[in-house]
């Protein structure tokens, strides 16, 4: 069964709506319930307070704080799961656990701390598919109410997101774009930086020397490991094993398309070039058939690439100064990974693929983790690709190319090149391949380039290189083909831009990057002020390993806002009295400031954006986003006005009543169908019949039971729509508002 997806205003209350009523059936019923209400269009209120809403700091402990067991990602090894307990007899984790469905036996320990996995009764496999994921999820629910346990979750499956004189150096486009060539007049790499490769495996066979892609060079290869404990996924028969060669004939050769990007031999006149000449490489094989991974054969491999051990495995004599993970699955960061990552990024710096899905990045996994540099994906024309991922944790953006469209001319898809294997000709070849996956290693590259410029040089440093010398997206470029969402992105949702390789090797060599060992994070990490809040709190924390002193002194004006935002007095950002504002802060110590627009002083409506500016220990330092909103005049707002109320039947909404009037209603009075209703006011302002831009749109603020024969009373509140594209009322606002499209 299909139920729409919900992206709108009401969207939790709706998709249940829709999940209650979808086995209905039937016609509507008779119009006897009458709805009675006031209209009023939105203005500035003295709401004072801050928005709740939690975000990833890169420390364990925040995480826990906020974690849940989210029941409805049902991607995982059904009857494997992974329990951390409080506190362990002895510091280890008991061999067996009593849950729903009998005992779970301990099958080994998992990355970090009291971490294990367990797996449910062998007689759960005989149960169908659906009683597997419903018993494996029972288990965890009811260990995640014991005391004694931190957490416990499934074992997800994450997947593959999918001028040298080389040969097809001149189809790699998207070198390019980021100022490659350029970068390399600063340096090509060097043998000493190690890079590695957490994905399906690379077709560069440490036993077989005839498995090896020719644009792999051996001098450049390092020992690596297949992570994949399943054989039937590993394809190779065996397990985990010392070979990490790609197996899958049948898949995309997904790990050897990134492995390419960061490194394929380069200037050797034939096949791509990579984006470091001169790094070693190896391949930590986690991802299997079909470009899918477990969750703890993925950790291992981030670990184990770091150089920390894992049971089982010889230990890794070549950590990682980099790690590129193309790959992740829907949710938010997972206190265990969250873990394994804190730990792993103290001596590696990791790279992450954004996701694929048009959709906010923080409800991705590993892209919202802490401590990790993630990255969405542009195309050809500069702009975020379609398909990428965005928000408030995309850091940087990299090419990703677009294999559906030849903005370029060259009769090739506008993807990115690098190795892959051709099947149809059991040959070594190359293609072209779209996606964050593809921007990632990108980055992951050049950050190889600075180690080699800075061996010293860590996340911190990297990013501050990559963010001040990135080129930042307009909110038109970010916003790009759209989204699900009902607002309109703007550029930080872009993060700080497309990389320039050149500007940040520059940036590197000349000893300008300053290493901000108090590192600040921001809760909430966007300042949302809407068209009615008038303060907001938010918490600053100091993430470094040292004390810093902090102040907080000024915005960045954003380039795309409707009138220019004044500052000082008279304008219209204000400090709020009672809350600090500069101040010192020891590791891990947080304070709670404010923030007060004050919209008067603003002199056109419309959405505003501006970037706070902090300094840290003396040096700038660019903090979260704030946007708020200036509606007109309430007393100017007038138009043909519509009142519908739709009724959920079937799993659709249907219309169930409503009222028309040429001018401005402020009140109605209608009779409709009872059942579950949502009831909607559109005042049309500019009168053509299409709602967009400047038109105000509501909803009753609650989903209603009508009953048949009774009367209710439902105050409609609309707000000034800002978003682009216009639509049809009711339908194709429904859909969008209410719907989303189809959902899996």
């Amino acid at each position: 069964m299909k139920v729409k997806r919900s992206t709108g205003l009401f969207a939790g209350l709706l998709l249940v709506a829709a999940l209650v009523v979808a086995a209905c059936s039937g016609p509507t019923p008779p119009s006897d319930a009458r709805l009675t209400g006031t209209i009023t269009v939105a203005g500035s209120t003295d709401r004072a307070g801050g928005l709740e809403r939690a975000t990833g700091t890169g420390h364990l402990g925040a995480l826990l704080a906020t974690w849940q067991l989210d029941e409805s990602l049902t991607d995982f090894v059904p009857g494997e799961l992974i329990v951390r307990f409080a506190e362990p007899a002895a510091g280890l984790a008991p061999m067996s656990v009593q849950a729903t469905g009998g005992r779970l036996d301990f099958v080994r320990e998992v990355g970090v701390g009291d971490s294990a996995l367990y797996r449910l009764p062998a007689g759960l496999g005989a149960q169908a598919a659906g009683d597997q994921v419903a018993a494996t999820l029972a288990a965890a629910r009811e260990l995640n109410a014991r005391p004694d346990v931190l957490y416990a979750h499934p074992n997800y499956i994450f997947h593959a997101l999918a001028a040298p004189n080389d040969e097809y150096y001149s189809y790699q486009w998207h070198y390019d774009q980021i100022g490659m060539e350029a970068a390399w007049d600063i340096t090509k790499g060097s043998s000493s930086v190690v890079v590695g490769v957490v994905d399906s495996g690379i077709l560069y066979s440490s036993t077989v020397p005839a498995n090896r892609h020719p644009d792999f060079a051996p001098s450049r290869m390092l020992p690596g490991y297949d992570f994949i404990t399943d054989p039937t996924s590993g394809m190779d028969g065996d397990g985990r094993d010392s070979d990490p060669f790609d197996a899958d004939l049948a898949g995309s050769f997904h790990g050897s398309h990134v492995a390419g990007t960061i490194g394929a031999s380069t200037d050797n006149g034939t096949g791509v070039a990579g984006v470091d000449w001169n790094a070693k490489i190896f391949s930590a094989r986690a991802l299997g058939k079909g470009g899918s991974g477990t969750f703890v054969d993925i950790m291992d491999a981030m670990l184990w690439s770091a150089g920390y051990t894992v049971a089982g495995v010889p230990v890794n004599a070549n950590p990682a100064d980099v790690i590129n993970m193309s790959l992740g699955g829907q949710g938010t960061c997972f206190p265990d990974l969250q873990a394994a990552i804190d730990l792993v990024s103290m001596h590696s710096i990791v790279v992450v693929a954004a996701g694929n899905d048009n959709m906010n990045a923080g409800d991705f996994t590993p892209a919202s983790c802490g401590g990790v540099i993630t990255v969405g994906a542009t195309d050809y024309s500069g702009a975020r690709a379609p398909y990428s991922n965005y928000g408030s944790r995309i850091d940087v953006m990299a090419p990703g190319g677009n294999t559906s469209v030849d903005y370029n001319g060259d009769n090739l898809p506008d993807g990115v090149l690098s190795l892959v294997y051709n099947t149809d000709v059991s040959d070594w070849d190359y293609a072209f391949y779209q996606g964050t996956s593809m921007a990632a290693p990108h980055v992951a590259g050049v950050i190889a380039l600075m180690k080699a410029l800075n061996p010293d040089l860590d996340t911190a440093g990297a990013l501050a290189a990559l963010r001040t010398t990135a080129h930042e997206l307009s909110s038109s470029q970010c916003e790009s083909y759209g989204t699900s969402e009902s607002r309109t992105l703007g550029s930080d949702d872009c993060g700080a831009g497309l990389i320039d390789a050149a500007a940040a090797l520059a940036y590197v060599r000349d000893g300008t990057v300053t290493p901000i060992v108090g590192d600040l994070a921001f809760d909430p990490a966007v300042l949302d002020f809407g068209s009615s809040v008038d303060v907001v709190t938010f918490k600053v924390t100091n993430t470094g390993g040292t004390a810093v002193a902090w102040t907080l002194y000024g915005f960045l004006d954003a380039d795309d806002n409707p009138a220019e935002v004044p500052g000082g007095d008279g304008g219209a950002l204000y400090m709020v009295s009672g809350y600090p504002y500069s101040g010192t802060l020891a590791p891990g110590a947080s304070v709670i400031t404010a923030l007060e627009v004050d919209r008067d002083a603003l002199t056109a409506p419309g959405q505003y954006q501006v970037r706070l500016l902090f300094t840290v220990d003396g040096v700038d330092y660019v903090g979260p986003p704030a946007r708020f909103t200036k509606l007109p005049d309430a007393a100017a707002v007038t138009g043909p006005t519509t009142v519908e109320a739709n009724i959920a039947v079937s799993g659709q909404w249907v219309l169930s009543g409503g009222q028309q009037s040429g001018g401005l209603l402020t009140s109605y009075d209608f009779r409709a169908a009872p059942g579950l209703t949502i009831v909607g006011a559109w005042i049309d302002v500019n009168a053509n019949s299409t709602i967009d831009t400047g038109d105000y749109v509501g909803f009753h603020e609650q989903l209603v039971a009508v009953e048949a024969g009774k009367s209710y009373t439902l105050p409609i509140e609309v707000s000034q729509y800002f978003e682009g594209g216009a639509k049809q009322w009711p339908d194709e606002w429904l859909d969008t508002l209410r719907g989303g499209g189809s959902g899996d």
